[in-house]
């Protein structure tokens, strides 16, 4: 989507060279919000921003973050835990991580990024 700057120069290209597979996913940052969807062959799956969300281009007319919610300050940010099981063809699973508001420092800070939240 040009206009949402979520595309690469050379993204038709590869899509192209890809197109001979008949199992292709595609992993991809970048655009602030989570995003799954089928083009030919290819499964695409975004992750989620770290730091601030945008909404769906279609349901939203301009290109402005969700807006912030003090009762949930880390609502739509987090990260996308992908699993495969190794089958050809397999659906990836997905889970999404919601940040927290708890705190801690160290092994135990990265983990708390790889727990569910209870928010």
């Amino acid at each position: 989507m040009p206009e949402w700057e979520w595309f690469t120069r050379d993204g038709d290209a590869v899509m192209n060279a890809l197109s001979r597979y008949e199992h292709v996913s595609v992993l991809y940052g970048r655009i602030h919000r989570e995003d799954e969807h089928q083009t030919g062959h290819a499964r695409h799956y975004a992750a989620r921003s770290l730091c601030f969300a945008f909404p769906d281009p279609q349901k939203a007319p301009e290109r402005k973050p969700v807006a912030f919610d003090p009762e949930r300050p880390f609502r739509n940010l987090g990260l996308r835990l992908v699993s495969a099981d190794g089958r050809s063809g397999a659906p990836l699973g997905l889970e999404d991580i919601e940040l927290t508001m708890r705190e801690f420092s160290g092994t135990e800070g990265f983990n708390q990024l790889a727990r569910s939240s209870t928010l």
